[in-house]
């Protein structure tokens, strides 16, 4: 099992690094509306063996809507209030199209179930990969890849980390009704295992970032609050894993599970990154 969590750890980074600085942006965004595709349908399918009522088919197109439609709103020039308005009004349109569904719908007996579920697929996987989407097109071609880059080195080396030390070290255990195997010990390695990865990236690649200001400090502060934002991440998995009684969310990658178990801990700290490269990180016009 160890050996194919690693064979296809390593076959998933060569896939996922080369369609980041390779592919051009609108191809980019077909693979991640792929993955996003696919952890939602995931998703769905959780609730499914916990007989929870949903509307699979329109909630995984309003999660593909939300990606798309928030990326061809940033392809409009920086100037334009639209580009970062328009995902308040996809939201809406989210909404009024999952309570609309539901009128139309005569035998569902449980509609409070399958508004709030189908809505919360669409929340989970759609809003918060759409951060993605914000990072790779809002700042600049090379200044959003390097930036997702930055993200995945620090959320895997976490896990890495958090693995490692919480298998040789670990002997306190985190939230054991949680995930069981989680420990105090491993997820201060994993911290630190981010850290050392946010150094090394900024040391090689700082000439990367283009008009964004990024000093070592913001590296410093911004490593562990990925890590741990990463680490919620994996543990709100693991509860709707467990909640459904299943390990793995679908078994489309060998020896590590379905998409959504590689995605979950990417999905908490996206919009982390995002909301704190806003902020403060001075975007040069």
């Amino acid at each position: 099992m160890n050996m194919d969590r690693v064979r296809s750890g390593v076959l998933l980074a060569v896939f996922f690094l080369g369609s980041l600085f390779l592919l051009p942006g609108p191809i980019a965004m077909v693979v991640l509306m792929a993955a996003g595709a696919l952890a939602m349908l995931e998703f769905y399918a959780l609730l499914d063996s916990v007989g929870i009522p949903h509307f699979k088919k329109l909630g995984v197109s309003l999660g593909l809507f939300l990606m798309f439609g928030t990326w061809l709103g940033l392809q409009l020039p920086p100037e334009n209030a639209v580009r970062y308005d328009v995902s308040g009004v996809l939201l809406f349109l989210v909404v009024a199209a999952i309570l609309l569904r539901q009128m139309f719908t005569r035998k569902n007996q449980r509609p409070w179930d399958a508004m709030a579920s189908t809505f919360l697929g669409v929340m989970y996987i759609g809003f918060l990969l759409n951060y993605f989407t914000k990072l790779l097109f809002t700042f600049g071609d090379s200044e959003g890849r390097f930036l997702v880059f930055l993200l995945i080195v620090v959320v895997k080396m976490t896990d890495i980390g958090a693995y490692v030390v919480g298998c040789g070290f670990g002997r306190t255990k985190l939230i054991p009704k949680v995930s069981p195997a989680k420990t105090w010990e491993g997820c201060a390695g994993g911290v630190a295992s981010g850290l050392i990865g946010a150094v090394l990236v900024y040391m090689f690649f700082y000439q990367k970032w283009g008009s964004l200001d990024i000093g070592l400090y913001d590296i410093i502060l911004l490593a562990p609050l990925l890590s741990v934002f990463g680490i919620i991440g994996d543990l709100a998995e693991s509860l709707l894993k467990r909640s459904a009684g299943v390990k793995d969310s679908g078994s489309w990658i060998q020896g590590m599970g379905g998409f959504l178990d590689v995605l979950d801990s990417l999905l908490f700290t996206a919009p982390i990154l995002y909301i704190y490269t806003r902020l403060f990180m001075d975007i040069i016009p």
